[in-house]
């Protein structure tokens, strides 16, 4: 069943999450989005950028939800919003301030990047990683975005920003959809 907006110009929201991720409600929501969305569609690039906003979540929120196991999972807000052409991906969590210039320098890294962000990818991937993650989901992110990934960060409290991505994807094939299996 695919959702349908009164208004064709006006983006609707097909999916809106707060608070812990799993791992397991990330893979349920991608293999859902056939159901909402209309399947003839590509959406490969949409179902990868919905997992990864949301392992980002999971992994690297500073507000954390703790399991009787005595493990946590980071909690956040995950959208997705559809237009007429677009969808729209948007993941926010808190971090601390001590990590907000990091990542500000990162994101501008990345933003330079431009046409080398494959290759930053492949680079990335041969290095060994120094903390959680592999270093390559914002690389990813900015790969899969039609147009410039949006980042933005909020005041929250004393000692957290809220840390927000966009990722918004075309729903036409383009040149990076006939190349996006390859890392």
């Amino acid at each position: 069943m695919e959702v349908k907006s009164t208004q064709e110009d006006t983006p609707r929201c097909l999916l809106a999450l707060e608070g812990p991720m799993f791992q397991s409600l990330l893979v349920a929501i991608t293999e859902g989005l056939p159901q909402i969305i209309d399947p003839d569609l590509p959406i490969r690039r949409l179902s990868r950028a919905v997992i990864e906003l949301g392992q980002n979540m999971l992994h690297h929120s500073d507000l954390r939800a703790p399991l009787n196991n005595g493990e946590s999972l980071g909690i956040g807000k995950l959208q997705l919003f559809d237009s007429e052409t677009t969808w729209t991906v948007t993941a926010s969590n808190l971090v601390t301030k001590g990590r907000v210039a990091a990542l500000q320098i990162r994101l501008n890294q990345l933003d330079a990047a431009g046409d080398r962000l494959k290759k930053n990818v492949q680079a990335t991937l041969k290095q060994p990683s120094s903390g959680p993650g592999g270093g390559i989901g914002l690389m990813q992110l900015a790969r899969w975005s039609d147009g410039k990934l949006k980042a933005m960060f909020f005041p929250h409290d004393e000692g957290h920003d809220r840390f927000e991505v966009h990722v918004t994807i075309g729903k036409l094939p383009t040149k990076q959809q006939n190349t996006e299996g390859t890392t």
